[in-house]
């Protein structure tokens, strides 16, 4: 220390001594920059909309992130079952009007015959109801009976 003290103390002295005072002040403003970087990074670890730290925020949306992509997952296998629901409610929907195409395509020709039988059956009432007594009445509709039977 001594020898700091004669070299300062020299006509270099000055010189060296102020050397110093710049490398020490320059140090002072490096550690106070350093500092105030410091503070200015942990303020910017906080989201000024909602006061939190970005970080713990982060892990929060990283959780809500997990939490919708499961929901996701679980909302195209719902939407697949559903599908597959009505996939098969249209394919019984289409079987259930075939069957109704097919009963009233009977219905219709049953309709029909019963028209072609009720056809036959008016004209037969009308020969019927045209046919004249003879004079033996018993002969007559035993005639008309017979007629009937062919």
């Amino acid at each position: 220390m001594s020898a700091l003290l004669k070299l300062l103390a020299g006509s270099a002295g000055p010189y060296i001594a102020g050397g110093v005072a710049v490398i020490i002040a320059a140090l002072l403003a490096f550690g106070g920059l350093q500092t105030a970087r410091l503070n200015h990074a942990k303020a910017d670890q906080i989201n000024p909309a909602t006061g939190a730290k970005w970080k713990v925020e982060a892990k929060r949306d990283a959780k809500l992130l997990a939490s919708a992509v499961r929901d996701l997952g679980q909302c195209r296998e719902n939407e697949a079952t559903q599908a597959a629901a009505i996939t098969r409610q249209n394919g019984e929907i289409d079987a259930w009007k075939a069957e109704g195409d097919r009963l009233a395509a009977e219905a219709r020709a049953a309709a029909q015959r019963a028209a072609s039988v009720r056809r036959t059956a008016e004209k037969a009432a009308a020969d019927i109801m045209a046919a004249r007594a003879g004079p033996d009445a018993c002969q007559s509709a035993q005639a008309l009976i017979e007629e009937s039977l062919k």
